[in-house]
């Protein structure tokens, strides 16, 4: 099976803003039309829920599967299960600084045994880092307990555009 990518709503945003710096990574992860993308693009309800978003993600959704694009979409119940199979970790989340809804879409991705999380907030790195302007390096202690306990890899968009393209 095809390795499996999670998208954060962050990047389905960012792929419509051409000003942005990730703009052309965040397009490129959902390039559907140019044949590139060979891995399955995860999505979670919660994303779907994004008003903003809806109409774009189910033409995206429509295009993915014209051209044979594998596409899932995680359910609140399916992120309720996965909460409760691994219930001891959530509090692990919260006690790094995790809101409520990242830690949903971490078990969106969980359930859907996603190996990749394709975001650019650094929550999902290190939600310690928003509070330190200036900082040059980087924390990692929610990436460390996403590879450790979930087996998923948090991956900035164009780290994780070289990572799927490049096997």
């Amino acid at each position: 099976m095809a390795e499996r990518a999670f998208y954060d709503t962050v990047v389905f945003a960012l792929s419509l803003n051409t000003s942005d710096p990730d703009y052309a990574p965040c397009s490129s992860l959902l390039d559907v039309d140019g044949g590139a993308i060979t891995w399955c693009i995860v999505i979670s309800s919660i994303t779907r829920a994004e008003a903003s978003l809806r109409e774009y993600l189910d033409q995206l959704e429509l295009r993915c599967v014209a051209q044979g694009v594998a596409w899932m979409e995680v359910h609140q119940d399916q992120v309720s299960e996965a909460l409760r199979a691994k219930r001891t970790l959530k509090p692990r989340f919260e006690q790094a600084g995790m809101q409520s809804r990242d830690i949903k879409q971490i078990f969106a991705a969980a359930w859907a045994r996603a190996e990749v999380l394709v975001t650019r907030d650094r929550d999902f790195f290190d939600p310690k880092d928003k509070r330190k302007k200036g900082k040059t390096s980087l924390g990692t202690s929610v990436a460390k307990l996403l590879r450790d306990e979930l087996g998923i890899e948090p991956l900035l968009p164009a780290d994780a555009l070289e990572r799927l393209t490049t096997g």
